[in-house]
């Protein structure tokens, strides 16, 4: 695994972190995946889990931005991490 998958990784577990401490977001994330808690936790071993996670949350406009200020991230950053795991949209990766 390269470094900059490592950290697309990385995010991903942040943002599914901060996810799970926001109760309605929570709710909301789980009601539109599908998924359980107990499901979610299992799937985050994998990699296009932690795709759909960002995938998730860059459609979330208010979620993304509450997750940048406190994480202290971009939201560019966002987006590059999203492109280093599978099932990107973008053909050229950019280096994170």
């Amino acid at each position: 695994m390269s470094g900059c998958q490592d950290v697309a990784q990385t995010i991903a577990l942040q943002a599914i972190g901060f996810i799970v401490q926001h109760e309605a977001m929570l709710n909301q994330f789980l009601s539109q995946t599908g998924l359980s808690l107990s499901d979610l936790k299992v799937a985050l071993e994998k990699t296009e889990t932690l795709a759909a996670v960002l995938d998730w949350l860059l459609q979330a406009d208010q979620g993304l931005l509450a997750f940048c200020e406190e994480c202290d991230v971009t939201t560019d950053l966002v987006w590059r991490a999203r492109n280093q795991l599978p099932g990107s949209p973008v053909q050229h990766y950019q280096s994170i």
